[in-house]
């Protein structure tokens, strides 16, 4: 069972589209994950992204990247991240859970071991930026027959056959950056995403989320008129940094929903 897509499905039908959002694991402070997620569950956010700490985000800009730097200072890593996800389902929170994480943390960890423990903890999926398709295959076949999702990214420079490609090994949703560059620059015109949503709409029936510089309402409003989902990182870090609480994650989610 497809967790993420049906959860994003379930959103579009009822609310016209689905909000997901991105915390790394640890931040602010190693202890707070938890209740962020709660309180974003609470806002009516549909799927959270989890980032693992990482020393070297490279499709991340600076706020993700400092985000990471704070978490690795309090020690967090790849086992936390697992507990916390732990956690997470034995406080009975039910929202589907992507790790956003990079492939040296998987390799290091062993790719094998790194499933099995998703497996075992109740995570839905994962998201590697910097894993290109070509060495994609032995992690696809350790998915096989799991309810482990993994998206694929597409950007403005993905060519046609590359993108059926994509499209084809790629489960839970396509994820679509709408301009070149890294996470936490304003994306100002998304004229160029809806010309890619409706070429890449003609090879799945995936779910297409939007992420990379999506910061308010307007902009998440703009993304459910023509595809299903937006996704939010850097802005929700800023956000959530100063005060770290279950209340205002759920004040932050039920502004851009209201």
């Amino acid at each position: 069972m497809d967790r993420i897509r049906e959860k994003i499905e379930e959103a579009n039908k009822n609310k016209g589209g689905a909000l997901i959002i991105y915390i790394t694991c640890g931040f602010p402070y190693k202890d707070s994950t938890v209740d962020i997620v709660k309180g974003l569950v609470e806002g009516g956010a549909d799927v959270v992204e989890l980032g693992i700490p990482f020393s070297d985000p490279i499709a991340d800009g600076r706020i993700i990247q400092e985000a990471s730097q704070k978490a690795l200072q309090q020690k967090v890593n790849t086992d936390d991240c697992f507990s916390t996800v732990k956690k997470i389902r034995e406080n009975k929170i039910d929202i589907p859970i992507l790790f956003m994480g990079y492939y040296n943390t998987i390799f290091t960890y062993g790719e094998k071991r790194f499933v099995e423990r998703a497996k075992q903890v109740g995570l839905d999926g994962f998201i590697v930026p910097d894993l290109p398709l070509e060495e994609s295959k032995r992690i696809l076949n350790l998915l096989k027959n799991s309810s482990l999702s993994m998206p694929f990214l597409i950007t403005p420079t993905t060519t046609e056959d590359r993108i059926k490609k994509i499209v084809s090994l790629s489960s839970g949703f396509i994820y679509l950056v709408p301009r070149l560059g890294i996470t936490g620059e304003k994306t100002e015109d998304l004229s160029l995403a809806r010309s890619l949503v409706q070429k890449i709409k003609k090879y799945t029936s995936l779910p297409i989320c939007i992420g990379f510089g999506i910061e308010n309402k307007k902009d998440v409003d703009q993304i459910f008129s023509f595809c299903e989902g937006a996704i939010i990182g850097s802005k929700f870090i800023q956000f959530i940094e100063k005060n770290p609480s279950s209340e205002n994650a759920r004040l932050f989610v039920e502004k851009l929903l209201s």
